[in-house]
């Protein structure tokens, strides 16, 4: 397991070692610490990097009502969302991915699956199939995350980080949030 501060010290390191996915790298030579002093190295900018992220993001905590969820109304199981999605489904979702985006960490891009002849597609398909009817069937690949901060200013809080996933995990992901949203507007929700 790793700590918060392990995890964003490999993030700002992807990122001094110029990995900027799709976007334009910013160039920051120096990482403006809190008390307005700068970064001498890349080691002082990983720790104040990794500083900032394990405490602003990784340690920040939200009170809630855990009474609310009381007030939510029940609704019946809607079943079709477990259901394997479609071959057609997959294709059309293939189609939507966006172009000219940066690749995930085993560096297959949308462009490339978009590109597969209808053999290959239905190999891809069977993946997410499988993925999705075979309970002990697991994809490593697709757990596997690349994160890239994406700096806007030399501020440490000024980075935005960008999460790179496979592209058959995209595809996935994508489809069921299309599923959910469907619900959602079904349900006036």
């Amino acid at each position: 397991i790793q700590t918060c501060m392990q995890v964003a010290n490999e993030a700002c390191l992807q990122m001094m070692n110029g990995y900027n996915g799709h976007h334009k790298l910013a160039v920051t030579e120096r990482l403006e610490r809190n008390d307005g002093s700068y970064t001498k190295n890349d080691e002082e900018k990983t720790e104040e990097f990794g500083r900032f992220y394990s405490k602003e993001v990784f340690g920040r905590t939200s009170p809630y009502d855990a009474t609310a969820l009381d007030e939510i109304q029940y609704r019946d199981i809607a079943y079709w969302l477990g259901t394997c999605p479609t071959y057609d489904e997959f294709i059309r979702h293939v189609n939507r991915a966006k172009r000219n985006k940066a690749a995930g960490p085993n560096g297959v891009k949308a462009e490339m699956v978009q590109l597969l002849d209808d053999g290959n597609l239905v190999l891809a398909y069977n993946f997410i199939r499988k993925f999705w009817t075979v309970p002990d069937f697991d994809m490593e690949e697709w757990h596997n995350v690349k994160l890239a901060p994406v700096p806007k200013t030399t501020k440490a809080k000024d980075y935005r980080p960008i999460s790179l996933l496979d592209i058959l995990s995209r595809i996935l992901s994508s489809l069921i949030a299309e599923r959910i949203n469907e619900h959602r507007l079904k349900v006036g929700l």
